[in-house]
């Protein structure tokens, strides 16, 4: 480089400088945002091309940090009927209607993300979750089975958002009755829940099968062993009553002792 050349080079450090703090300014912007943020399903391309070619988003994003959610909704709508072939929108709309919870409107948002880009996992998850709130739940199974089919969230399999997935969809197969399939679903659980464990094991008991709804209630006992609080009391309880119905009156007593050692002088735990 001639001297000339070298006369420029402050002046080349101060832009490349000024470059990086403008990069580092809107990568905060975009990435220090409280949990229950309201993002595009698409990434941080996704981020930048919505925020920036569409300010109607950027507009709506802001009242949604400020809590004036009906405004930020009024933008929303504003910007998918500027483009309705677009995504982020629709997706804002639908997570921002799960907040307010008016589930219809969720699932009509989330519907249209999915037809626009129905090989997407995560807004087949998103449907789910807004058809279970609409009180859906054989669409929100279906809809979920399209996520986790689709191979959602691979990377591993403690991913937490495909645990979440996968144990929603527990509570789906519950809700509609299915205990088989849910105990299937829930053998595949790493920590299934106490209260999922119950209310399999009160279908299991509903139709009589009742070696099944002891195994549930032991295994919810067991989920349950480490608080003493309602939940064990409830599946000692129903382990009672079940062993008690099938015959089994020593292991209905077995349980019911387990009870007042972990609980003495609480006659209403009885």
């Amino acid at each position: 480089m001639t001297w000339r050349g070298w006369r420029f080079l402050p002046l080349l450090i101060a832009v490349v400088t000024m470059a990086g703090l403008a990069w580092l300014a809107a990568s905060m912007l975009l990435f220090e945002q409280p949990d229950d943020e309201v993002i595009p399903p698409d990434g941080l391309q996704g981020r930048l091309e919505s925020f920036s070619t569409y300010p109607r988003m950027a507009r709506a994003f802001e009242l949604i940090q400020q809590g004036k959610l009906d405004e930020a909704a009024d933008w929303l709508q504003s910007a998918i009927k500027e483009d309705p072939t677009r995504v982020p929108p629709l997706v804002q709309l639908a997570e921002l209607r799960l907040r307010q919870e008016r589930p219809a409107d969720a699932v009509a948002a989330a519907h249209r993300a999915v037809d626009l880009r129905p090989a997407d996992p995560e807004l087949q998850w998103l449907l789910a979750r807004s058809q279970a709130a609409a009180g859906d739940y054989a669409g929100a199974l279906a809809a979920v089975d399209q996520a986790l089919g689709q191979g959602m969230w691979t990377t591993g399999l403690k991913n937490p958002e495909r645990q979440r997935a996968e144990a929603a969809r527990v509570g789906y197969l519950l809700e509609l009755g299915r205990a088989d399939a849910a105990a299937e679903a829930l053998a595949a659980l790493p920590e299934p829940t106490a209260d999922d464990l119950l209310r399999l094991g009160d279908l299991f008991y509903g139709r009589g099968d009742l070696a099944r709804a002891a195994t549930a209630f032991r295994r919810a006992r067991q989920a349950a062993s480490q608080d003493d609080g309602a939940d064990w009391i409830k599946a000692t309880r129903r382990l009672a009553e079940t062993e008690i119905k099938a015959g089994d009156a020593a292991a209905a007593i077995a349980a019911l002792q387990a009870l007042v050692e972990r609980r003495p002088g609480d006659a209403a735990a009885l």
